[in-house]
């Protein structure tokens, strides 16, 4: 992208940008790619007994009720013979449940003699959940439908994060310039629609502002995820088919746009340095 920056062991210079799209896209250990989003990773260990089921609360260990969860890993620690957990069923329920603050567990005997009683390591990827930010959390369904591998399901979350970002920028920013905000809106919802937002508008504040304008590597995937949104808003399909890498690339230029528009806003309020001064520090 243009802008590096340098690793003070080694010394070399590294793309955020890139280097984040590749995690995303590798997804290790099925969370990796939500660590992008500041997701946590909370682990501990639990006796899992053969002839009884455990139940675990995440507030146990830790982790909030409100907690959205990810992904959970649990690995038994033996020998040729082991219990794996299994999730405890009843005759109904529903398959994703990542917002219960509680799994049940019974053991599945696996190998050779598996033992009456079993140490079994876990990993819970989570995130807090917000009910005032709802772009982030259009952000966290998308990065989930990713997982997923449902990259259609991700196209409109994903846009949704940065539109609505964008869009809450400009009803602020624009009556702070003698705007009525009642006019802001009525422009920003009949005139200049998202495309003019990001294009026109969002370049120009930067300009007054003195703030770097975001990059085209950054800017034009937005406009890719744009048009896909489009697509599968009006017509119900892709507008072109997406493979892991590609749909890495739009949640990644996602999240980058989703956190610029945080920064531009601390820095018009003034609560950020301005280029000039951090360029003489």
């Amino acid at each position: 992208m243009g802008v590096q920056v340098g690793c003070n062991i080694c010394e070399k210079r590294a793309d955020w940008f890139e280097i984040t799209k590749q995690q995303i896209s590798e997804n290790f250990m099925a969370s990796a790619a939500f660590a992008c989003i500041g997701a946590n990773t909370t682990t501990f260990s639990f006796e899992l007994q053969r002839s009884e089921a455990v139940t675990l609360r995440w507030s146990d260990y830790g982790i909030p009720d409100s907690a959205r969860i990810f992904h959970i890993n649990f690995t038994p620690h033996g020998g040729e013979g082991v219990l794996y957990p299994t999730e405890r069923q009843g005759n109904s329920w529903t398959p994703h449940r990542n917002w219960e603050d509680k799994i049940t567990l019974c053991a599945r005997p696996v190998g050779v003699n598996p033992p009456e009683s079993q140490l079994v390591h876990a990993g819970v990827a989570w995130i807090e959940k917000s009910d005032t930010d709802t772009a982030f959390m259009s952000l966290v369904t998308a990065f989930e439908a990713f997982a997923e591998q449902k990259y259609k399901d991700a196209i409109v979350p994903a846009n949704v994060a940065v539109e609505s970002m964008v869009s809450q920028f400009f009803n602020a920013y624009l009556p702070t310039h003698g705007i009525r905000k009642k006019t802001a809106e009525e422009f920003l919802q009949n005139a200049a629609t998202y495309s003019y937002q990001l294009n026109v508008l969002l370049p120009l504040t930067c300009s007054l502002a003195g703030w770097p304008h975001l990059p085209s590597e950054i800017r034009v995937p937005l406009d890719r995820l744009r048009g896909q949104r489009n697509s599968v808003g009006h017509k119900g399909q892709l507008k072109t088919a997406l493979d892991r890498d590609a749909m890495a690339e739009l949640l990644t230029a996602a999240l980058f746009g989703y956190r610029y528009v945080q920064l531009l806003q601390l820095a018009v309020e003034g609560k950020l340095p301005s280029m000039d001064e951090l360029e003489d520090e």
